[in-house]
This record gives C-alpha cells, sequence and structure tokens, in this order.
C-alpha cells in the first residue's frame, strides 16, 4: 500500500523522537514499527466487559464475612 501524507509540527515531532529513541533512520521504518507497537497495545487492552466478566467468574462475588 502507498501513503502519502502531510504530517502537522506536533506529529513530526513525535515521529523523529521514535527515531532519536529506537535508532531507527528511515521514516517508513519508524512508521511501520509505530503502526506494530500501536495494533499491539489495542489488541492487549481490556474490552469493554472483561473486568466484570473477570469478577463474575471469580469465588468472590456474592461473598462475605460477618464476623
Amino acid at each position: 500500500m502507498r501513503i502519502n501524507a502531510r504530517l502537522d509540527s506536533e506529529s513530526e515531532s513525535y515521529l523523529e523522537k521514535i527515531k532519536q529513541i529506537k535508532w531507527i533512520s528511515s521514516t517508513i521504518d519508524a512508521l511501520k514499527y509505530s503502526l506494530k507497537e500501536a495494533a499491539s497495545h489495542l489488541e492487549q487492552a481490556d474490552k469493554p466487559g472483561d473486568k466484570l466478566r473477570g469478577l463474575l467468574k471469580s469465588s468472590h462475588v456474592g461473598q462475605f464475612d460477618a464476623q
């Protein structure tokens, strides 16, 4: 896929920071790295309802100690 884009100054600054920190020399490699990291982060993020489902599966729901 071919992409042509103009970045605003803030996005350009982020891209340059990524290149510097990760020691990436080419812009395209920095963009590929960024997309891969963003996708990985999104895949690992909690989905709506995950915490509630986990709570309902636990053995602690509805239990209390009345001492």
